[in-house]
C-alpha cells in the first residue's frame, strides 16, 4: 500500500467526471480508486472549492550526534567480540 497521495491531476478529473452527472461507484470502477477516497475527495471539493491533498505534518527525527558515536563504538565493540 502506497502512502503517497495521489496527483493533483488525476483529482481534477475524477471530479470533473462527477460534474458531468456520473456517480461515485462509478468514477471509482473507471479509474480505479476506493469509493470512499472519492467521496472524501468530493466531500472536500465541496466545502473547500478544492481537492488538493492534506498538507503532511511530522518532523523527521534527528539522532544527537553523542548517542551516534556512542553507538558506532558500541557496535565495534561487539563485533570485535562476537564475530
Amino acid at each position: 500500500m502506497s502512502t503517497r497521495p495521489y496527483c493533483i491531476d488525476l483529482r481534477e478529473k475524477v471530479m470533473n467526471f462527477l460534474k458531468a452527472g456520473n456517480s461515485q461507484k462509478e468514477a471509482s470502477r473507471v479509474f480505479g480508486i476506493n469509493k470512499m477516497t472519492i467521496n472524501r475527495w468530493h466531500f472536500r471539493y465541496k466545502s473547500k472549492g478544492r481537492c488538493r491533498p492534506k498538507r503532511r505534518v511530522g518532523a523527521k527525527q534527528t539522532i544527537k550526534k553523542e548517542s551516534f558515536i556512542q553507538y558506532q563504538s558500541f557496535r565495534y565493540q561487539i563485533r570485535r567480540y562476537c564475530p
